[in-house]
């Protein structure tokens, strides 16, 4: 059990680190990150947006609606194991979500668009503080979820790039710089792989148990 968790404080470590990197490169970098999101955010007349605002608006629902589906499904078929992936799965969203919320409040970056409102075009609704990108840590902690729970390519490829898909939309939109974009995207990722490690941990323990 000792070995198990050394992998699993070693991602906390390494994640928490890469956040906390990424908010210390912001303020040496600000110039590129403000530079490439006004090359992504158009003024919304130059910029038809093709859809990307039903799919950031929805992105919470398809999060929420994944894990609930799988459970449900599981139940009905009397699976235990699809049950349990859909509770990892759900567990992992969760978690990602609560730990977002608790950055954004430690951290408190304003939005681009609040900072810089002379060349950041808000073109969606948003609220509270910026980093790390809170659409894009819960649509890469479901990708990941997924992907770890249903190791096939007709799942791993869609995932991702719904997820990615997601990720483009919150800078397109003007509400968040790509540093929070990417900072979500390894903390979503990070949470759904540590909660999969946790849970084969304690069903690996559970299973130790029964022999015994």
């Amino acid at each position: 059990m000792r070995q198990s968790m050394l992998p699993i404080n070693r991602i906390i470590t390494l994640t928490f680190c890469l956040l906390f990197s990424l908010r210390g490169i912001e303020t040496k970098a600000q110039n590129w990150d403000i530079e490439l999101l006004d090359q992504l955010n158009q003024p919304p007349e130059n910029d038809p947006d093709l859809g990307l605002k039903f799919i950031t608006d929805n992105a919470c629902i398809v999060d929420i609606a994944t894990p609930t589906s799988i459970i449900v499904i599981g139940l009905i078929k009397k699976d235990q194991n699809l049950t349990n992936q859909g509770l990892v799965i759900g567990t992992a969203y969760l978690g990602t979500a609560i730990i977002t919320t608790a950055l954004k409040n430690t951290i408190k970056r304003p939005r681009p668009f609040e900072t810089y409102p002379n060349i950041i075009y808000p073109k969606s609704d948003a609220g509270g503080y910026s980093f790390p990108s809170g659409h894009t840590s819960t649509a890469f902690s479901t990708a990941t979820s997924l992907s770890l729970a249903f190791r096939k390519w007709y799942v791993v490829a869609p995932a991702f790039v719904y997820a990615s898909t997601v990720a483009y939309t919150r800078m397109d939109l003007g509400v968040h710089y790509p540093s929070d974009v990417l900072g979500g995207a390894l903390l979503g990722s990070g949470t759904a792989y540590l909660s999969w490690k946790i849970n084969n941990a304690l069903h690996h323990k559970q299973k130790s148990g029964k022999r015994l």
